[in-house]
């Protein structure tokens, strides 16, 4: 499968983004970003129309323990 080079910006409000695009599923971005109480929350989606409507796909919420 082909793929380009991932590319990523951090966002006015913080957050950090990545993205992909493919030919065969068009552009994937994952946003990430630290939450009030310290956990790590990284949202995916997925686009087929070049950036118009996304399709939320994945979901994580991570926090360091002790």
């Amino acid at each position: 499968m082909y793929v380009d080079a991932a590319s990523g910006e951090i966002l006015p409000d913080g957050a950090f983004e990545w993205r992909i695009e493919n030919p065969y599923v068009g552009i994937m971005k994952n946003t990430v970003r630290l939450t009030t109480d310290g956990s790590w929350l990284e949202i995916g989606e997925q686009s087929r129309d070049g950036g118009e409507n996304w399709k939320h796909f994945f979901e994580m919420s991570l926090r360091k323990v002790e």
